[in-house]
């Protein structure tokens, strides 16, 4: 099945999709995270890996948030995976999610009221 899958890149538009994975380009390394919610409780799962330009894992991590909403996780995850390139230096990075509605308010303005994690989001992507 495919997924709608965006990168983000620093005000990146969305690659074109076609249900693989595709490698960043040489020098750069691509974090891809994603969110799940079972639909009872107050937990989200998340996770996120980075892999350099040959496919090769970099960094992963995995956990729960606190939340009922699938939204904050896919926010979250795209936070994590920063974080975690920031922590060993990969500065150049892209971040691929499956979540439009995350995409557009990490990557647009205009949606009114801006939840703090997006903020975090757009100040480590600058």
């Amino acid at each position: 099945e495919l997924r709608n899958i965006f990168e983000l890149q620093r005000m990146s538009l969305p690659s074109t999709l076609n249900g693989f994975w595709n490698p960043p380009s040489i020098g750069t390394f691509k974090i891809n995270c994603d969110a799940s919610y079972f639909g009872s409780g107050d937990s989200v799962g998340f996770a996120c890996v980075i892999r350099d330009c040959n496919g090769s894992w970099q960094r992963g991590c995995l956990g729960m948030i606190e939340s009922n909403s699938i939204l904050q996780g896919e926010l979250f995850a795209i936070w994590r995976g920063y974080l975690l390139a920031w922590d060993v230096g990969q500065r150049n990075v892209i971040c691929e999610t499956d979540c439009v509605e995350a995409f557009n308010l990490v990557t647009q303005d205009g949606f009114g009221f801006i939840d703090p994690l997006v903020l975090k989001i757009r100040d480590i992507m600058r």
